[in-house]
């Protein structure tokens, strides 16, 4: 099951979908379970985690960090009570806040009981929103915690993106940012926001055998799936957005672009929860469904994916390549 962008709303999930499926193994979190990552807000995603585990014991919930998820501990740094940013880059600050949850850092992988490989390309703190994993955004000041946080961590051999040293070989890659130009609209236009270059050119290297599943959220308004499936002797993107926007009468999904014809990919999801407050007038909740993916190993071993339907509105249309 794939989730993102919770903002501390994960409670509502159950209350407004019903019951998370009994029957799943893996629960995964693409970031922004929290506003500000203070350890209050930590505290109650793991209390959430370990309520889950408590009545699933067989749940593994693997997650990595967000933009949000981080500025508690950008603002620590600044004020001299963090020394070392590297445990906000390689996860282990919120990790040893969240023993309930495998929490994987800017380039992490973990193996899941059942098989399944997992990558983690968390947030790196000196990213901007709007543009992750390009050049760090240093908010035109030297002196900025997070200029002073990326000089010191480059000495360190910090990379600016991280999404080069993804492995060949991954069932699941969970990245906060989409790659740019899928899923990732903002507000109702055609145009990209908060997507990188680096990871789409990363997942299109002809010479690379691509992640199999790519999990992504931060754009709450592009939420939706495409799922590359056989046609003839070529395959075809079916999918879109997911969103309903619900301001002015507007019901219909917002607009996105289909993938690249050559992305071998299985299966791309933005599975950004909660709501876009501003565009739908209302306060932020939980208005998106969990994304199930099901998985089944071939002859040779290797997981094959595809999208679980499920109920209530789902707006799909193939785009053939």
């Amino acid at each position: 099951m794939h989730i993102s962008d919770t903002h501390g709303c994960h409670d509502q999930i159950e209350q407004r979908f019903g019951p998370i499926d009994a029957d799943t193994d893996i629960i995964v979190h693409s970031g922004d379970f929290t506003n500000n990552g203070t350890p209050q807000e930590l505290g109650a995603f793991e209390a959430w985690a370990r309520s889950l585990k408590k009545r699933m014991p067989q749940i593994e919930i693997v997650a990595i960090a967000g933009n949000h998820c981080v500025y508690d501990g950008i603002r620590r740094y600044a004020q001299g009570s963090l020394q070392d940013p590297m445990c906000l880059l390689d996860g282990s600050y919120l990790q040893s806040h969240l023993p309930s949850v495998k929490l994987l850092g800017a380039a992490e992988g973990y193996m899941s009981r059942a098989g399944v490989r997992i990558w983690g390309a968390g947030w790196v703190p000196w990213w901007s929103a709007e543009h992750p994993g390009c050049q760090p955004s240093m908010d035109a000041d030297k002196k900025s915690a997070k200029h002073c946080m990326y000089e010191q961590l480059a000495l360190q051999g910090a990379s600016e993106h991280y999404f080069d040293v993804v492995p060949e070989n991954v069932d699941l890659l969970l990245t906060h940012c989409p790659p740019a130009g899928i899923l990732d609209c903002l507000e109702g236009g055609e145009g990209s926001w908060g997507a990188s270059e680096h990871l789409l050119a990363a997942l299109m290297h002809p010479d690379k055998r691509p992640p199999k599943v790519v999990c992504w959220g931060h754009v709450h308004e592009n939420r939706g799936v495409w799922s590359r499936v056989p046609q003839a002797q070529t395959h075809q993107w079916v999918g879109g957005c997911r969103y309903l926007h619900r301001g002015d009468g507007y019901s219909q999904p917002l607009f996105t672009h289909p993938p690249p014809p050559a992305l071998r990919c299985q299966i791309l999801s933005n599975a950004a929860l909660l709501n876009h407050g501003g565009m739908d007038r209302a306060p932020g909740q939980i208005t998106g469904r969990p994304h199930y993916f099901v998985g089944n190993r071939d002859a040779a071993g290797e997981w094959q994916w595809q999208v679980e339907q499920t109920t209530g509105p789902v707006f799909f249309a193939p785009v053939a390549n």
